[in-house]
């Protein structure tokens, strides 16, 4: 309710200042979706057709007229003052008196006594507007406290503190916001902390809406002005938010801070604006306050929303998308960091998005279908360059449903044992959707496109002998005969699920004719930079460390790298040279992976392990590593590198290598 109102009001503003204008520019100012901006116009035009006061004309081709009838501004500023502030809260007095109890420290008291001739009032009235007070702190999960003796003081933790102090400032002109904010953070440069914020916003390559910008603004100076409270803050150890850009930013933005001479900053601070940016232009907005309310908001929010476009998208293809777990979950981890850049990014359209629209046109166009769910979840409007991506997630999921089979287990062993084989089975083979258990005489010997697992003699051509607690090497039987049936389950691919968010098509170049690494690195660093996901600082910190030892691992390839400080969203970039090039002294490389990526969290030192390793055994894998500089473009790159390889070839690739 709060929220709305806030929003109306801020479209009002617009409207005074620019009567005749368009959805969109209202929508880009306040920072909402169209549909919601005509949605919440329809709602002023009718109160002021009800009172009287004026109306908004719809002008086609045009956009839209802001009338208001003569003589009815003061009529109208009373009437909508309940837009400037929360219900109860209509006069001034009222405003002032919430400023002055968040002004004072925790458990410093004041009278009623003082507070009223502090507004000039008198007992009686003052005890009206403290009623109307209670209620708008009560929604900010804050009490007010009254000990005889001693008198009022707030009772609630750092973070309701805050964010109560940003809604009260953001409840006055803009005009008047930056003097309101030096009452709670004396002495701070508001111009200095936009420049902070602005400088990230170049770096990142995003732009924040207006409403966006002010309350990061007004949350990182009051972290500052408010540093001795910090101990005052709740303790939210299980907010897991550092995988997300959103946290990655907000450390740039610290960093900032910090560079600047403003001291070090509590973690909490962080996590805590991290929330605030998650949350941020969300139309499913809850007025709550509280800290875990946002985190369990935006997890619920997400999973709800995955599950949706799933649900969408699989009953436009026909295909038996929802219980898919796998596409659930990489889809998730995707949109965690897409959303981000869809509501703050650049939009642009890729070779990349055009290639996949020939390839798999139907199943884009059951992506582009979910852009309103986009809009209205999460206020963003779905990008081609995303919905690219989220193709490839779909294109992988029906492929994975594709090849799922069947399997009958022959046994003669009780219930429980069979049911733990194929459980077993099914586990590590999840290309096998099913296994039916049967006896021996329901074996149907002439059938050739039947599976049979077989833990007692049987006379077919398509049965597999496995142990009756099957083990590693009855897998590999398992999966060696279904990869002659065209399928190869249960075997891995070059890189894992794990490193996927590392890998971009549109960080793969292939059939490339530089000369030295100087201009490779130049090239891989300016892409990074341009796509938002490294600071312009990054490529200093790659050809420093050139210059110091070489980055060449063997077998024609270099892994150079660059400072995880300058790193916003990690990624690595790739390049395929039609020749090689000298690298460093005698090395001739062919093939260059930089690295940006960063080890500061749990989550980003285990997704490092899990590429390293696995980048290890590609570059080492010199068949594997042959095919790939085959490929023609950077969309067949990247699916090769996620493509399924048969574990037995592979290992039988490593040892004929090693011999």
């Amino acid at each position: 309710m709060i929220k709305d109102k806030l929003v109306k009001r801020e479209i009002l503003r617009f409207l005074q200042k620019n009567p005749e204008t368009s959805i969109k520019k209202i929508a880009e100012y306040v920072g909402k979706s169209e549909k919601s901006i005509r949605r919440k116009i329809a709602q002023i035009d009718d109160l002021l057709v009800e009172n009287k006061l004026g109306r908004i004309d719809t002008k086609p081709g045009r956009g839209i007229l802001f009338v208001l009838y003569p003589n009815k501004q003061n009529q109208l500023l009373k009437h909508f003052s309940d837009f400037s502030i929360p219900e109860g809260i209509s006069q001034n007095d009222e405003w002032t008196l919430i400023c002055l109890l968040l002004e004072r420290a925790s458990n410093h008291f004041i009278t009623q006594v003082e507070l009223a001739e502090k507004l000039y009032v008198s007992i009686p009235t003052f005890r009206k507007l403290m009623s109307h007070v209670k209620e708008w702190f009560a929604d900010h999960h804050i009490m007010i406290q009254t000990i005889p003796g001693k008198g009022l003081t707030l009772v609630g933790d750092e973070y309701s503190k805050r964010v109560a102090i940003r809604d009260a400032i953001l409840l006055q002109e803009d005009e008047k916001q930056t003097v309101v904010l030096q009452r709670f953070a004396r002495g701070i440069s508001v111009e200095e902390i936009s420049e902070i914020i602005r400088k990230a916003e170049s770096d990142w390559k995003i732009k924040f809406s207006n409403t966006s910008f002010i309350k990061i603004r007004i949350m990182l100076i009051l972290s500052i002005g408010r540093f001795s409270y910090a101990s005052d803050m709740p303790t939210i150890d299980d907010f897991e938010r550092e995988y997300t850009n959103e946290y990655s930013f907000v450390e740039t933005l610290y960093r900032g801070l910090e560079k600047r001479g403003f001291g070090t900053f509590n973690e909490v601070d962080k996590r805590i604006l991290t929330a605030e940016i998650l949350v941020s232009n969300k139309l499913r907005w809850k007025d709550s306050a509280a800290l875990t309310n946002l985190k369990n908001q935006y997890d619920n929010d997400l999973l709800e929303f995955v599950h949706t476009i799933i649900s969408s998208i699989s009953e436009i293809l026909q295909q038996p998308l929802t219980e898919d777990k796998i596409l659930e979950e990489e889809l998730t981890n995707h949109l965690r960091s897409a959303i981000f850049r869809m509501k703050y990014g650049h939009k642009n359209s890729s070779e990349l998005t055009r290639d996949l629209k020939k390839l798999y046109g139907r199943v884009f166009l059951s992506v582009w279908s979910t852009s309103q769910l986009f809009e209205d979840y999460y206020n963003v409007q779905l990008t081609e360059d995303e919905i690219a991506y989220i193709v490839l997630y779909i294109e992988a999921a029906i492929l994975r449903n594709q090849s799922q089979v069947d399997a009958y287990l022959v046994t003669d062993r009780g219930r429980s044992q069979s049911l733990f084989a194929t459980e077993y089975i099914k586990k590590n083979i999840p290309e096998i959707k099913e296994i039916h258990i049967i006896r021996e005489e329901e074996i149907d010997s002439t059938r050739k496109d039947v599976l049979y697992l077989t833990m007692v003699p049987v006379d077919s051509v398509t049965a597999v002998p496995i142990s009756y607690l099957p083990s590693n090497k009855d897998l590999v039987n398992i999966r060696t005969a279904l990869s002659r049936w065209g399928i190869v389950p249960g075997s891995i691919s070059i890189f894992s699920d794990a490193s996927k968010p590392l890998l971009d098509p549109r960080l793969i170049f292939v059939n490339q004719t530089y000369t030295n690494k100087e201009e490779v690195v130049t090239f891989l660093s300016n892409q990074l930079e341009s796509l938002g996901f490294v600071s312009p600082n990054f490529y200093l910190t790659v050809w420093k460390r050139e210059q110091k030892t070489t980055t060449c691992i063997g077998h024609h390839t270099a892994i150079p790298h660059g400072s995880m400080t300058e790193v916003f969203e990690p990624k690595v970039a790739i390049m395929v040279l039609k020749e090689p090039i000298l690298w460093y002294e005698d090395e001739m490389v062919d093939t260059v992976f930089l690295l940006a990526t960063r080890m500061q969290t749990p989550i980003e030192i285990r997704q490092n392990k899990h590429f390293y390793r696995e980048l290890t055994d590609f570059t080492e894998n010199d068949s594997l590593m042959a095919a790939f500089k085959t490929k023609k473009n950077a969309l067949a790159a990247f699916n090769y590198l996620f493509l399924k390889i048969n574990e037995v070839e592979k290992n039988e690739n490593r040892t004929f290598e090693r011999i």
